[in-house]
Parts: C-alpha cells; sequence; structure tokens
C-alpha cells in the first residue's frame, strides 16, 4: 500500500473542503485499488458533504483515468470516517449509493488516522487479509440431514405476497417453527 496523498488531483479535493481531511493510497490487489480516506468531525458535515465530495472524486480522480483503467475506475473506495457516532440511516443512504465508488462508512472513530489504520481498514473492507484460514481449522464432514418438521412447516406455508409483504410471512413462518421445535 502506498500513501499518495499528496497527488495533485487530491490536492485539489482538499482545496475545495479544506476542512476535511482527505487521504489518497494506492493498494496493489489484483490491479491498483484506489483508497481515499475522508475524516470528517461532525456527523452533520458529513450528512452535508458526502455527496459533494464524491462527487469530485469522480470527477478530479476517476474521469482523469486512462480509458484502459477499467479496473482502476470500478474499484475506488471512499472511506468516510467520522469522529461522532454516524446514524444507521445515513449509514445505509451512503454505502448503498451507487455511483462512481464504493462507499464505507465508519462512525464513532477517535484514533489519528495513520497508514497503520488505513492498512487494516483496507484489510478488514477489500482484501480480507486479516482472515485467519488454515489448516487448523476443522472442517465439519458431516452431512446434511433434511428436519421433517421444517421441511413440513415451509411446505405449508410458501410465501405469496409481493416482496415487501414476505417479511411478515417469514415472521410469522419462524415462529410457527420455533413453536413446534420446542
Amino acid at each position: 500500500m502506498q500513501n499518495c496523498s499528496d497527488h495533485k488531483d487530491v490536492k485539489s479535493i482538499q482545496n475545495i473542503y479544506p476542512d476535511i481531511n482527505i487521504g489518497y493510497y494506492q493498494v496493489p490487489f489484483l490491479g491498483t485499488v484506489s483508497v481515499f480516506t475522508l475524516i470528517f468531525e461532525t456527523a452533520s458535515a458529513l450528512k452535508d458533504n458526502w455527496r459533494d465530495i464524491y462527487s469530485s472524486v469522480a470527477a478530479y480522480f476517476q474521469a482523469g483515468l486512462p480509458a484502459e483503467s477499467e479496473f482502476e475506475k470500478w474499484n475506488i473506495y471512499l472511506f468516510y470516517i467520522c469522529r461522532e457516532e454516524v446514524e444507521k440511516e445515513l449509514q445505509y443512504k451512503i454505502e448503498n449509493d451507487r455511483f462512481a465508488s464504493r462507499k464505507i462508512v465508519l462512525g464513532n472513530c477517535k484514533d489519528a488516522i495513520s497508514d497503520d489504520m488505513v492498512r487494516t481498514i483496507v484489510s478488514q473492507h477489500i482484501t480480507n487479509s486479516d482472515l485467519k484460514i488454515g489448516d487448523n481449522m476443522q472442517q465439519n464432514n458431516s452431512k446434511f440431514q433434511k428436519n421433517d418438521i421444517i421441511s413440513e412447516v415451509l411446505a405449508l406455508n410458501k410465501p405469496k405476497a409481493p416482496k415487501k409483504e414476505t417479511d411478515l410471512e417469514i415472521q410469522k413462518i419462524l415462529a410457527e417453527l420455533e413453536i413446534k421445535l420446542k
């Protein structure tokens, strides 16, 4: 991972948003992944500026990538890091916005942002290199066994409603399963 926060496009974006600390990292992972860290002191600043910032990243940085850099264009991550707690509704809205880049919100972050911290965040959210998978993990070779009670309840209660109403039907099915399995 290389800290490239002195990149000219990052400096241009930083000039537009002087109250937001912006970092930029290049991560080698199946190509070059661009990671922007955007540090907000308050949740209200995040709420007011998140769209404008991703638009600036798209205009100043992403649009300047060469046409043949397909992987790099589709692998831009914006980490919105807020010192305060971020409401779940705002986090959901930001992370599910599909324009230009992938967005991840980290709230209640009191620690100083360092290259090591960014490396940890990248490991947890992009490369998954923090996962420990190895020979010492037990393998579960047990065969699947069908549960007749669950099969019967599911067969009798197939959801027929539109998707929005299906959640209520599923809750009823789960409640019935809970009663039968006790």
